[in-house]
């Protein structure tokens, strides 16, 4: 009876606890909502981020016309994260990013390494490890920062050239529209000044 007991109350707090990390997430989630942004400053970005803790990034084949929508906070915390566990698990100390068009409606982003993934299952499963950046440790995992931005993640070999690399699988946004200049020249009315 008192196993039973146990058992039960056992089941109850982690049932709690599963709720508790869903709502915690979900509501970082709703607290940073997705934006425009030119794909070519989130790769500039990440370089620095990246190279911050220690590694070496460079960015490898940017396309600068690419506007992504994405939560940019999560997704370079994403990014280090994964630079990180392969610096600390394979003593990578260089990585690449990559960005180009995949569909009409998305672009890949692409975290590249020389050499080999050594065990796939095991790199994978870093998919679903909370994010941990120095001793900074989110609620979030990668995979939760994927599922945010209605995008994909796996992991490609291109034996080639001896790369192995993340795909992450986003979507575009469209280019802010701009005003010309000469637009608001031939407007004929006066401009107010107050």
């Amino acid at each position: 009876r008192l196993l039973g007991v146990i058992r039960e109350e056992t089941h109850n707090l982690g049932k709690r606890i599963a709720d508790l990390k869903s709502s915690s997430v979900e509501g970082f989630m709703n607290r940073w909502p997705l934006e425009d942004m030119l794909g070519a400053d989130l790769i500039v970005a990440a370089v620095h981020r990246i190279e911050a803790t220690g590694i070496t990034a460079a960015e490898s084949m940017v396309d600068a016309s690419l506007w992504l929508k994405i939560e940019s906070f999560s997704l370079l915390q994403a990014l280090t994260c994964l630079a990180q566990r392969l610096q600390k698990t394979f003593a990578i100390n260089a990585v690449s990013l990559r960005l180009s068009p995949a569909t009409a409606t998305h672009a890949h982003i692409d975290l590249i390494w020389q050499g080999d993934a050594k065990n796939s299952e095991q790199v994978m499963n870093w998919e679903v490890d909370p994010i941990r950046v120095g001793t900074e440790i989110s609620a979030l995992s990668v995979q939760d920062v994927v599922e945010r931005h209605s995008g994909a993640m796996w992991c490609e070999r291109d034996s080639a050239n001896g790369w192995v690399f993340f795909r992450f699988l986003f979507p575009l946004a469209s280019p802010q529209d701009q005003l010309e200049a000469s637009a608001i020249l031939k407007n004929d009315r006066r401009s107010e000044n107050y």
